[in-house]
């Protein structure tokens, strides 16, 4: 069986059709996460600001899943400009996952008003 999860301290999906977690069986798939609040504010114009926002919405959907960050196992990052903002979007990655880090993609993306976002996969033990 499949559950699907919006969480409302996450931005609200809107017009749009998707769910923020799908979880089946011991498997969570997150959305990308954006660098906004449940009401929609985004976290400042900087790229360190903007990822701690991200990797915060994903902290708590991965948890609305009954996980924590510790079973993220796979994240796709897209940052706007890849090589201007990837040393500060790592600096407070690695802040997220200190240790036993995901595998992890990071690529260069046309974002529409933002700089960053990021989705993961989890295994839930």
């Amino acid at each position: 069986m499949k559950r699907t999860l919006n969480p409302p301290s996450l931005p609200k999906p809107g017009r749009l059709h998707y769910s923020q977690v799908v979880v089946k069986g011991k498997m969570v798939f997150l959305t990308g996460m954006v660098p906004e609040d449940s009401e929609g504010v985004l976290a400042g114009s900087d790229i360190r600001s903007q990822t701690r926002r991200c990797l915060e919405n994903m902290r708590d959907a991965i948890e609305s899943a009954g996980g924590s960050l510790a079973d993220i196992c796979y994240v796709t990052s897209y940052l706007q400009d890849k090589l201007r903002d990837f040393e500060g979007y790592n600096e407070i990655y690695g802040e997220f996952f200190p240790t036993d880090k995901p595998a992890r993609a990071t690529v260069g993306a046309t974002l529409d008003g933002i700089l960053v976002e990021i989705q993961g996969i989890g295994v839930l033990d």
